[in-house]
């Protein structure tokens, strides 16, 4: 095969290949709830929803930057255990808020998920370029966006399975974008809003797992 299968024997190339599949899965809530919230149950523009989701992007220009000289410090662990928490925190904070919820109070919290998606991102990369052969580096480079499809594909449906399963034991089996026009149906997306952060919270806080298997130092 392209991708040489004894990869997965290393500690830390396995380790890091998990920690990207679960903690993506987990962080693409963010991506795909906001969305949904802001622009099919408030109602808000495209734009201000850009804006939000801009912030996200922001937050993690910021982090890579941090990681990726802890990276070097201290080596993938430290970093990759650290963002995972703070994940599991913003998700969990997340789940708290509810439609009432200013933007002022959303952005910060994106802001936040952004930087803790980097804080893990970055080291975990960095561990499975790091555990190959140079001759490799193409084919794990490649592997890599692998696994962060992977885990924002599944994610994406599990999300979307948590909130429509939801809404649809409440009596609301309606298409997402009907729930503006749906009385009673927008507290309902709450639940499953609520619900679904709290499960992408377990994952990330699961992912500790396979971080604690990276080594400690670079």
């Amino acid at each position: 095969p392209m991708l040489d299968l004894r990869l997965f024997a290393l500690p830390s190339f396995g380790a890091a290949v998990a920690v990207r599949v679960m903690g993506f899965a987990a962080s693409t809530a963010t991506t795909l709830l906001i969305p949904i919230q802001l622009i099919s149950v408030r109602g808000l523009s495209s734009r201000t929803t850009g804006i939000v989701l801009a912030s996200f992007a922001v937050g993690m220009a910021i982090s890579a930057q941090i990681s990726g000289r802890l990276y070097d410090r201290l080596g993938p662990r430290p970093s990759v255990v650290t963002g995972l928490i703070a994940q599991a925190a913003v998700m969990t904070t997340f789940a708290f808020t509810g439609l009432d919820t200013s933007l002022g109070v959303i952005i910060p919290i994106t802001i936040a998920a952004g930087l803790s998606l980097a804080m893990w991102n970055v080291p975990a990369n960095s561990s499975m370029m790091g555990a190959t052969s140079s001759a490799s580096l193409g084919v794990v480079g490649a592997f890599t966006n692998v696994t962060r499809t992977f885990g924002s594909v599944l994610g994406q449906a599990a999300v979307t399975a948590i909130v429509a399963g939801v809404l649809a034991s409440q009596g609301f089996d309606i298409p997402l974008g009907d729930i503006a026009d749906t009385a009673g149906a927008d507290d309902s997306f709450i639940d499953g809003w609520r619900a679904a952060y709290l499960v992408a919270a377990g994952v990330s806080l699961v992912a500790l797992v396979p971080a604690s298997r990276l080594p400690g130092r670079r």
